[in-house]
Order: C-alpha cells, then structure tokens, then sequence
C-alpha cells in the first residue's frame, strides 16, 4: 500500500498538465481479492479515497453491473463524492441503425430493417448482444455466399448467440437474489404478478425489466429456461 500511495503521488505530479485516468472494470468483484483479509482492503479503499479527495491529476473510474447501494457500506463511505453516471441499453432507434450501417463501408441493404428490429426484440438493445447478432448474421451471409439477410437467419444464429453470451447470461443470473430468481422464472413464463420491492429494483436497476413488467431481454429468457431451470 505505501509502494501504490507513493506511485499516485508521482502520477499526481506528472509534467505539463497531464492527467491520469486508473479504470477498474467490475468493481464489485474488488473485495474477492482480499479473502479473510478485511484490513488490506479497507486500507485500499482508504487510498483509493484519498486519490479522489486530493489528487488532482489522477481519476479513477470504476465501472460495474451493481450500484453501491446494493453492496458493502463501505464503497457508499469511501466514495462518497464520486458521480455515478448510469449507462443504460441502446435504444430502438440507435440499435436499428447500428446494425443496418455498422460501418461506412458496409454494404447498403446486408441488414434489412425487418432484421434488425427482430435482433433488438431479441436482445432489448444490449449492446453486446447486437454485437454478438451483427457478427453472426454477417458470417451466415457470407459461408453461404449471400447477400441479404432474412428474419430466418436470425432464428438460426440465435442458438450460437446464447453459446457466445453464455458468461454473461450466468453472470447475471447467479448474482441474482433468490427473489429475483423467482421473478425471473415467471417473466419467461408470461407472469408478471407478485413482483417484490426488492427484485423489481434488481432488475431495474440492470435495465432487465420493462415498464410493462416484461422481460427486456427475451434471449435471457430463453438462456434461463433451457440452461438456469432445467
């Protein structure tokens, strides 16, 4: 901890104005690192703490599926003055036009709107999933030599969507209360009753419920009933 602190301080101190940004991806997961060891972690929020408090040429940017409010105090009490900035899935309109025009270059037509509003029905706009999709429709056209996708190429490629998603998909559902569970199980089976307090924010919170109370991502359903509840 005095090697990481000293190291800061010389960040801090770079020439010129320049100013440094430590990013540090699933931010939850952070305290695993630590096993039996509460104090170490501590005195690494303390200094991540005073990194946000006092030095002005270093950020941190920490990023994550849970909010603080959701996790250990401590993370409310050490970040306290950090700005949490949500990011939600893309909407129709962006998804729509991604898929269609992924690039300059690609090729007008490839992608027919009907095809693409079917993969954001799908994946409710989450941008990996589009991602996943869009590469997949692209590598069916092209092993068979094609040029224009169709509705039934989406159904096809569907299956490998959800082996490429698989992490994500298990990820998000063993995090999941088991009250969440509960509720997810009904979602898929077109129940939306009897939604608790506390699994209605969970899936708020991860943009996975819609306003009707509807799953937002139909291939997590579909990932849940033929993998999570079998």
């Amino acid at each position: 901890m005095e090697a990481a602190a000293r190291w800061l301080e010389m960040l801090d101190q770079l020439p010129n104005g320049r100013r440094v940004l430590i990013a540090i991806d699933e931010f939850e997961r952070l305290q695993d690192l630590f096993p039996g060891s509460r104090q170490e972690f501590l005195q690494l929020m303390g200094l991540f703490r005073a990194t946000i408090q006092h030095r002005r040429g270093v950020r941190l940017l920490v990023s994550g599926a849970a909010p603080f409010d959701e996790l250990d105090g401590v993370w409310d009490d050490h970040f306290i003055s950090a700005r949490q900035i949500k990011l939600p899935f893309l909407n129709r309109e962006t998804s729509v036009g991604l898929l269609l025009q992924p690039a300059p270059d690609f090729p007008s037509g490839a992608i027919p709107v009907e095809v693409a509003e079917e993969v954001y029905r799908r994946t409710g706009g989450q941008p990996f999933l589009l991602q996943v999709f869009g590469s997949l429709l692209v590598g069916r056209l092209n092993d068979e030599k094609r040029q224009v996708a169709t509705i039934d190429d989406v159904q096809a490629v569907e299956g490998r969507a959800i082996e490429w998603a698989e992490t994500y998909f298990r990820d998000a559902y063993r995090s999941a209360p088991p009250a969440v569970r509960e509720a997810l199980a009904r979602l898929i089976q077109g129940g939306t009753a009897d939604i608790t307090p506390l699994a209605r924010r969970w899936l708020t919170q991860r943009y996975l419920l819609t306003p009707d109370d509807r799953l937002s991502i139909p291939l997590f359903g579909a990932w849940i009933e033929h993998h999570a509840l079998v």
